[in-house]
């Protein structure tokens, strides 16, 4: 393994580069640790798959696309299935158009042609590890947020963070009110795991997504021959939450003939199985939700007004997203970290018109259809960058809507080619296959809006950032 590594005590990024040229490396090397970045530094692919797999470490890789012993580009391919949280810096000394536009389209941060303007290989690192310096400090600021895994800073999730804590150690009932999508899971399991019987089962049960048929059953158990098709003992949720806590979800769509058996459960504690002849203690914790209002709940016959009171010995409304839209960039980047994992996607920035887009956005679906979104939106990005056109389509429609300064068109297309041309450095080839029209299409685009003289400039590098 090259041996060429220079690190520096208390720096917080390490940069690894893959060159089979030494004089190369040493060069890079020691202008990365006068900028003050820790450098690892391996001549060959195999040296670098053998150092990430036993260490997995590095901010940001530097890697030569001619090496001695495998094809750059297939290289930089392999770290991107395997790290895709590594940004990837290619450079060559070979270098030709399909090249950079097939690089950039691959994922690739930064593409360079030899020799290497050191300056600029200089700003483009120091850029990105403080981009990567900022979202550390954006994950660590969620975290701290996190209070039982409930996010935001809003005051509305302060609120319920405060009535979550003061009830969470106790043994009392709660009714969590919200519309779908609000969290209301989330909110039963962290009142379980911030009380004393965290180490205990946790049983969810949806009210609304069973039968009628089978509620009773499922809820109490039942003992073998109880009725047909029954060739052993079951036994209820009830039983299964047994020193732990039974979260009921959907409890107003409970039909009322086990309301009141739910009501006989709730003050006696004990449950009888179906087919059974013994009453049977249980230690359980209730916790129940809705997403119907309480004023909703009790109209007409819908449901007991006793048993409402009993579970509603204590109640948390969780407020819908609409609500608390100052909470929007911390979920969002909360999820961001979650999905890029699980979608390998390395998606690190989030276009100021798709954050416009959800603080305007009504969010019916709330959290959920916030998540959802975000997948979609992940999957559909092949670079860092989130951009209106990867959002789900009747988001993408949404957002053309809801904007009361809609630009006119030709404002939008001349957006589109500065751009390209932008991060293409004034290559007009490149700035083409980025837009997906011809060459001539952006020559004429270029002087209709007035952007630059028409001349052929090719860039010395090509920034996909």
């Amino acid at each position: 393994m090259a041996g060429d590594s220079t690190y520096r005590a208390g720096c917080e990024h390490l940069v690894v580069q893959v060159d089979d040229d030494s004089a190369a490396r040493r060069i890079v090397s020691d202008l990365l640790t006068d900028a003050g970045c820790s450098v690892r530094s391996f001549s060959s692919g195999k040296e670098v798959i053998e150092y990430l797999h036993g260490h997995g470490k590095a901010d940001c890789i530097l890697l030569d696309v001619r090496l001695p012993d495998v094809d750059g580009l297939s290289l930089f391919q392999l770290l991107r299935n395997d790290y895709p949280g590594i940004p990837v810096i290619l450079m060559t000394g070979f270098g030709n158009v399909d090249q950079a536009v097939s690089a950039m389209t691959q994922g690739a941060y930064y593409y360079f042609t030899k020799p290497v303007d050191l300056l600029l290989l200089r700003r483009t690192v120091c850029e990105l590890l403080e981009k990567i310096r900022l979202q550390r400090q954006i994950f660590e600021m969620t975290k701290a947020r996190a209070n039982f895994g409930l996010i935001g800073q809003s005051n509305a999730i302060r609120e319920t963070i405060r009535r979550v804590k003061l009830v969470a150690d106790l043994q009392t009932t709660v009714l969590i009110t919200g519309e779908t999508g609000t969290g209301k899971e989330l909110v039963a399991r962290a009142i379980h795991e911030g009380g004393r019987r965290c180490g205990q089962p946790f049983i969810a049960f949806n009210c609304a997504a069973i039968p009628d048929t089978l509620l009773e059953s499922e809820l109490f158990g039942y003992e073998k021959g109880a009725f047909t098709g029954a060739g052993h003992s079951k036994p209820g949720k009830f039983e299964l939450a047994d020193r732990g806590t039974l979260f009921l979800d959907e409890i107003g769509d409970l039909p009322s003939a086990l309301q009141a058996k739910l009501l006989r459960v709730l003050e006696d504690r004990e449950v009888e199985r179906l087919g059974g002849v013994h009453m049977k203690k249980v230690d359980v914790r209730f916790l129940a939700a809705t997403h119907h209002s309480p004023s909703d709940l009790l109209t007409g016959d819908r449901f007991r007004q006793d048993l409402y009171y009993r579970l509603a010995s204590f109640e948390i409304r969780l407020p819908p997203l609409r609500e608390r839209v100052d909470d929007l960039p911390l979920l969002v980047f909360h999820f961001l970290g979650e999905l890029n994992r699980t979608c390998r996607r390395t998606v690190q920035v989030v276009n100021p018109a798709v954050m416009d887009f959800f603080t305007n956005y009504p969010w019916p679906g709330n959290i959920r259809e916030l998540r959802n979104m975000l997948e979609t939106a992940v999957i559909c990005c092949p670079g860092r960058e989130m951009q209106l056109e990867h959002l789900p389509g009747p988001a993408r429609s949404a957002a053309v809507c809801n904007r009361a300064d809609l630009p006119a068109l030709s404002q939008l297309e001349r957006e589109a080619v500065t751009r390209a041309l932008e991060q293409a450095k004034g290559n007009r080839t490149v700035a083409a296959r980025l837009l997906g029209i011809s060459r001539n299409q952006v020559r004429y685009r270029i002087k209709k809006y007035g952007l630059a003289e028409d001349s052929e400039e090719s860039g010395s590098g090509v920034h996909t950032s």
